[in-house]
């Protein structure tokens, strides 16, 4: 009888300690800051950005914004996240389960062999059972594994919202690209076209003595280079195309037409950016949640060095006959309290805390780098759009001036001031200093890109709750 109170009181002890068992976070853990700075700001006019919306819709360009939301409907690299996602959010279900009791019931049938009446004979003997077991979590071990698999998943949806961003990044850059390419494609045929009327006009010079083979020479180099250049051009075309249909998971030629020319609004950059974009991005949460979840991974070995206990209760219908099975007499109830505690284990347990220990280390190391490297790639972004828009505009006052030139050596040819080589020679320099505008253009676009993608966002947990089924 005393047992019984005895064990009855290990069950409510047990499940007291078990509430208040968890060990707390770390000093290194609750020490975390990211040391950014209160603001990141541009010196050019801009606007404030908002991070709960679509990026890419500052290019204003439907065509983009379906190719987007076409490939988060269907790239593969996403789904295979997701589904990484998924399996931690269930390692979270699993985790949770251990801390509750075990409950099973048996049936079970046996013969049994006994001496009788001088000699053996078979007995038949039926049982039914109903066990629970439970593990009273005194030290916190369960519900830092709960805590732990909780921060994994997490690590995991930060890990699906980077991609999200990655991936729309690299697509927008590959499409304007394509765009690019097929603007410059157009004015590199035109440049041809030029550069053979130059090479004729120098050969004629030539035949009337008025020229040199060291021009048509040059003429020749020049038209070969843009010859190459323009079968360069071609060649990035295809390979942009397949790349965009692999993001969207099609092949190449299931792809549709894609729009062509060089038409695109550059958006301003921030004037302002708030400093919480660093603790904000998905690669820095990412790294915080690595740290938590090693910290209760930590919490756990620690907890799993000290001694367990575990409850369990069962109660048996035993008997000869089923006739007789669900009877009082033939039941039977117990009781039973475990404390194990490991006497020896060649320092396995005490070598899992240290690993564990230096793990966290690791991870706390890797934030801080996670941190500078977000602090890098913002100033970095700002410097580049800053310098991209300084050349831009000074090869706009290239470009005009080249324009300038030409219209000028235009009338000095139709007023017979000077030969046709010289007008070609003036237009082929004009056009040649757009393509270089254009480059500049499309160099801008990529760094406009580059910040947007370092300033991170928030817009990715929509799509991540639609996919599953909470955005409903």
């Amino acid at each position: 009888m005393i047992m019984k109170y005895t064990v009855i009181f290990l069950f409510a002890v047990s499940a007291v300690l078990s509430a208040c068992g968890a060990r707390e976070q770390s000093l290194k853990v609750k020490e975390l800051n990211t040391g950014a700075p209160e603001s990141f700001v541009n010196v050019s006019s801009g606007y404030v950005p908002d991070f709960s919306s679509e990026w890419w819709n500052v290019f204003d360009d439907t065509a983009l914004d379906g190719l987007i939301r076409e490939m988060f409907a269907k790239n593969y690299e996403l789904e295979d996240t997701y589904v990484s996602l998924e399996i931690k959010r269930a390692g979270v279900k699993s985790a949770r389960a251990d801390r509750l009791p075990t409950l099973t019931a048996g049936v079970g049938v046996s013969d049994t062999s006994r001496e009788a009446d001088g000699g053996r004979r078979w007995q038949d003997e039926y049982e039914l059972s109903a066990r629970a077991s439970w593990e009273a979590d005194i030290w916190g071990r369960n519900s830092s594994l709960v805590s732990a698999a909780e921060y994994d998943a997490a690590y995991a949806g930060m890990t699906l919202r980077g991609q999200y961003l990655s991936l729309s990044a690299e697509l927008a850059d590959r499409y304007f690209l394509y765009r690019y390419e097929t603007e410059r494609l157009g004015k590199l045929t035109a440049l041809e076209k030029l550069y053979e009327k130059l090479v004729t006009a120098d050969r004629n010079a030539f035949k009337s003595g008025l020229g040199s083979l060291e021009d048509i020479y040059e003429s020749e180099k020049k038209l070969e280079t843009v010859r190459i250049s323009r079968a360069s051009s071609e060649s990035t075309l295809m390979s942009l195309r397949e790349e965009i249909a692999l993001m969207l998971a099609i092949k190449g030629a299931e792809l549709p037409e894609l729009p062509q020319g060089w038409h695109v609004r550059i958006p301003d950059v921030p004037y302002a950016i708030p400093a919480e974009v660093i603790a904000a991005r998905a690669d820095i949460k990412a790294a915080q949640y690595a740290i938590y979840r090693t910290d209760r991974q930590l919490a756990a070995a620690i907890a799993d060095r000290y001694p367990s206990l575990s409850l369990s209760a069962a109660g048996v219908y035993g008997s000869d006959s089923v006739s007789s099975l669900i009877r009082p007499e033939a039941f039977a109830f117990s009781l039973v309290a475990d404390a194990l505690f490991t006497v020896f284990d060649g320092g396995k347990k005490r070598t899992a805390v240290t690993v564990k220990e230096l793990e966290l280390d690791s991870y706390i190391l890797k934030y801080r780098q996670a941190v500078l490297a977000a602090l890098h790639d913002i100033e970095k972004g700002l410097l580049e759009n800053a310098y991209r828009e300084k050349s831009l505009e000074e090869l706009k006052r290239t470009a005009e001036k080249n324009r300038s030139l030409y219209e000028l050596g235009s009338l000095k040819f139709k007023g017979g001031l000077i030969p046709i080589r010289s007008v070609i020679a003036a237009e082929t320099s004009m056009l040649e200093q757009e393509i270089s505008l254009l480059g500049a253009e499309r160099e801008l676009v990529s760094a406009r890109i580059s910040l947007i993608r370092a300033l991170g966002s928030g817009w990715e947990e929509k799509y991540i709750a639609d996919k599953s089924g909470d955005g409903k």
